[in-house]
């Protein structure tokens, strides 16, 4: 098969870059505990991957005859913000090792995120690795949340990059099935939620960590032979 080097590499970030979603279900279940809600983790894991207005969608048909949705909203993202504040948002493991091989093979990078574009960007230099990316789309950027394959379209557009020559990056099933929709090849590291075996059906790569998806494309020789794992 002939070698074929990557356009580019695109990114998640909450629970595949930075370890956030676990902050962000935490602070989101103590604000449903404030507001006399039970346990709400299964509708938390519901979200993950969504951009604003289908997160807010999801949380209107879900509890909105129960709680003061926009009230919620803002309990639940100042409670997640004084975390990043305080500095408990940290880089998942391998990410560092990932990207300096990608930047030293000379292949590009972007994130492609749900998050809006500067809470995004604030993230990323909190955690310094904002420096590695030409680019930053947020879902505030796009129309369509994840599984929609807009987001990873546009990022690959603005990197001049072909989807069938890009790498994706995902944890979420909303992700991987964007990534997938959009003709690139997809890396799962899964974080809070597991595949399923519908999503396993996809044929994308599923690695326990980002230091097993880097080992694989160290082996890979840029080949992008779908249903392998790690």
């Amino acid at each position: 098969m002939t070698s074929v080097k990557p356009d580019a590499a695109l990114f998640d970030m909450d629970g595949l870059l930075i370890d956030s979603e676990r902050l962000s279900l935490q602070s989101f279940l103590a604000t449903c505990s404030d507001n006399g809600l039970e346990d709400q983790t299964p509708l938390f894991l519901s979200i993950v991957g969504s951009n604003e207005a289908a997160l807010m969608a999801i949380l209107d048909d879900a509890i909105g005859q129960q709680v003061n949705l926009p009230a919620f909203r803002a309990e639940w993202a100042q409670r997640y913000h004084a975390l990043i504040a305080d500095g408990q948002v940290l880089l998942k493991p391998g990410v560092e090792e990932l990207l300096e091989w990608l930047a030293s093979e000379g292949i590009r990078m972007a994130v492609a995120t749900s998050s809006a574009t500067p809470i995004a960007a604030l993230k990323l230099t909190r955690t310094g690795i904002i420096k590695r990316f030409d680019h930053i789309v947020g879902g505030d950027m796009v129309r369509h949340s994840k599984p929609h394959p807009e987001i990873f379209l546009t990022a690959a557009a603005a990197m001049e990059a072909d989807p069938s020559r890009t790498l994706v990056f995902e944890d979420s099933s909303n992700g991987v099935k964007a990534g997938v929709a959009a003709g690139c090849t997809v890396f799962q590291i899964p974080d809070l939620v597991p595949p399923t075996a519908e999503l396993l059906s996809l044929g994308h790569r599923v690695c326990d960590s980002l230091h097993h998806a880097l080992t694989i494309l160290k082996n890979s020789d840029y080949t992008f032979s779908k249903n392998s794992s790690c």
